[in-house]
């Protein structure tokens, strides 16, 4: 499917037209080579990334997954739990945003903020950062696209970005400057709702 994810505001949808029901996000991330002698040698920082995902309503976070709260939302948000090692393609950790069933039974939800949060180390600490979105999950899902996690200073958290919910669907807009040194996450939600209208 191939969407650009990480310019403008993007309509989650199908190569059908049709709007996208679930959303598979993926974190992965490359450790940074330590410095002097250590990193001649080959030895990286560790670094350990973890996903969340806040759900706002009207601008306020009521309810969030992560490693450390693995469900929301009646099973509508999932989180498969903490991986300490994001190297590779698609081999951090996993969330399930069941975006169908959100618009159903939780009306008031109007955005969910994605979010990568240094539980270990800082983001000066990691060579590079992706976050893969699929449409479906297990494997049957399609890949809609990979958002850039931006690396500028040594930040303990980045938003990269907010899916907000239309007449018909969902929408996905990359954050601007969403570095923070903030790890709480009724923070970050309110955060992530002022760099996105």
């Amino acid at each position: 499917m191939g969407l650009d994810l990480n310019k403008g505001t993007v309509e989650l949808v199908d190569d059908t037209g049709a709007a996208i029901e679930t959303v598979e996000a993926v974190g992965s991330w490359e450790d940074a080579k330590q410095g002097g002698l250590l990193g001649k040698l080959g030895k990286k920082n560790k670094v350990d990334v973890d996903l969340m995902a806040v759900v706002t309503s009207d601008g306020a976070p009521v309810n969030r997954i992560a490693p450390d709260k693995l469900e929301a939302l009646g099973g509508a948000l999932v989180h498969r739990g903490n991986v300490t090692s994001g190297q590779g393609e698609d081999e951090g950790e996993t969330m399930t945003l069941k975006l169908s069933q959100i618009r159903e039974q939780d009306s008031d939800i109007d955005t969910i903020a994605l979010i990568a949060v240094c539980a270990k180390g800082n983001f000066d600490k990691v060579d590079s950062a992706t976050v893969r979105l699929w449409n479906g999950s297990g494997d049957a899902r399609k890949d809609i696209g990979r958002i850039r996690v931006p690396l500028d200073g040594n930040y303990q958290s980045v938003i990269i970005g907010l899916l907000k919910k239309t007449a018909t669907g969902w929408s996905f807009t990359k954050a601007p400057n969403g570095f923070s040194n903030d790890t709480d996450w009724k923070a970050l939600g309110r955060r992530a709702a002022t760099l996105i209208r």
